[in-house]
């Protein structure tokens, strides 16, 4: 398996004693399996035994007496409701199961974080809601229904056998969806979604943001970048062209002239400090043969999304060195006041 920042590459043919070495597309690692997209998902199946699958989500539960199973229910879930809505549908059914029984029990679950939001009393899932109701009710009753955690996939019969009927669930297409409630982390990704496409249409279609759009071609590919790591604030001053570049103070009112020191016929503005400025020459010869890419107006975003580090390393040299040059008295602005060091 190839571990890369990079979009496009190519798998590096390696052999042993004139063998090829075959590539697989998963790691196991102190236990846990890791995909080719550095993921858990493979690992956390296995952990629930395909309770959760794209087609939907399974929940199940077993009652056992003296050793023996007497009784067993399966429950289908939406494919976007979660494994911790199956864990709180199984434990649900089988609490209201045994108040209309109206008989004593033990009820034993894998799910400690169910069982935390059951004790607490402070979930406001409807789920959890409905538990405390029938426990109550079992309490007023004289019924004793009593919670307990046990460790998963350690061999206890019952559990496994949970575990392995709520698999079946899911697997059963022909089994009614017994649970259809949203989640809340469904509600908010489609909501992110739909901000981001709204976001996305204004970005895009607007006239504004030139600069911007040079380092991010749209609206999805600046909030994946913003997500994995927020961008410092002098990189913010060149991925918004507003910052102490003598174009942008010029505009403000803040310097007499906009042209850069490198050459008084050719503004300062980022693109010309990135791409073409003789001040970086060398720093961009560097970074150029660290990358293997070209510094080019069109090729910022790659470099953006493959190189981060090396950018933002040569991006703060260009703030740096402009904020000291456009900072001091001979450069003050057409009011007399001095330029700001810090935007």
């Amino acid at each position: 398996m190839v571990v890369t920042r990079k979009r496009k590459y190519d798998n590096p043919r390696l052999t042993m004693n004139k063998e090829p070495i075959i590539f697989t597309n998963k790691i196991r690692i102190l236990g846990v399996e890791i995909d080719a997209a550095l993921t858990f998902k493979g690992h956390i199946d296995n952990l629930y035994n395909g309770s959760k699958t794209s087609v939907g989500v399974g929940a199940a539960w077993t009652e056992w007496q003296d050793g023996t199973e007497i009784k067993n229910k399966k429950v289908r879930l939406a494919p976007y409701c979660t494994v911790y809505q199956a864990e709180l549908a199984a434990l649900r059914d089988a609490v209201t199961y045994l108040t209309k029984r109206r008989r004593n029990a033990a009820v034993l679950s894998d799910s400690r974080s169910s069982l935390d939001a059951i004790a607490g009393g402070r979930s406001l899932d409807p789920q959890v809601a409905e538990i405390r109701q029938n426990l109550e009710e079992c309490h007023e009753n004289g019924i004793k229904i009593e919670l307990f955690w046990v460790k998963a996939h350690v061999g206890t019969t019952g559990n496994e056998m949970a575990d392995a009927l709520a698999g079946e669930a899911v697997r059963e297409t022909g089994t009614r969806i017994g649970y259809v409630a949203y989640p809340l982390s469904y509600l908010r990704r489609l909501t992110r979604l739909k901000t981001l496409d709204t976001w996305n249409e204004r970005y895009v279609g607007g006239e504004t943001a030139s600069v911007t759009k040079m380092f991010f071609k749209d609206a999805n590919a600046a909030y994946k970048q913003i997500k994995t790591r927020r961008f410092a604030p002098d990189m913010a001053q060149i991925l918004t062209g507003h910052g102490a570049f003598g174009h942008y103070l010029h505009r403000l009112k803040l310097k007499t002239s906009p042209a850069c020191d490198c050459d008084d016929r050719t503004d300062q503005t980022v693109v010309h400090l990135l791409v073409d400025c003789a001040n970086f020459g060398r720093a961009r010869c560097d970074l150029e043969l660290e990358t293997g890419m070209r510094v080019s107006r069109d090729g910022l975003s790659d470099m953006l999304l493959e190189h981060r580090s090396q950018l933002e390393k040569f991006c703060d040299k260009i703030v740096r060195y402009v904020t000291h040059k456009n900072s001091t008295r001979d450069n003050a602005g057409v009011a007399g006041q001095w330029a700001p060091t810090h935007l």
